[in-house]
């Protein structure tokens, strides 16, 4: 598998709730939400918590947006970050605090 990174996003039973960027492989930073969720604090994993308690059909999706070749691609974390604010900004989503309702840090 090759190991892509980017700009990704997280959506509960199809509807958008978090946008987010990794330097790291997608599928690796999906696994680390999954396995947080259970004990982490923090709004984005409470949330993830209370949906998933509410019923056993709610699914949590993570779906990479924007991805690039860790082998040929040379994408600063500057540049990630643009990304994820512009898409952020675009799309408003509920569980994202930075962009939406305070300032976004490069």
């Amino acid at each position: 598998m090759k190991n892509h990174y980017g700009v990704y996003s997280i959506y509960f039973n199809k509807k958008l709730v978090y946008i987010g960027k990794t330097s790291r492989n997608f599928y690796q930073r999906f696994s680390e939400y999954k396995s947080n969720m259970k004990y982490q604090g923090g709004k984005l994993y409470e949330e993830m918590r209370k949906f998933k308690d509410k019923s056993v059909n709610n699914k949590i999706n993570c779906i990479p947006l924007i991805s690039f070749d860790c082998e040929f691609d040379n994408i600063s974390d500057r540049d990630l970050s643009c990304m994820e604010y512009a898409l952020i900004t675009y799309l408003k989503p509920r569980l994202n605090r930075e962009g939406v309702i305070r300032k976004f840090h490069f």
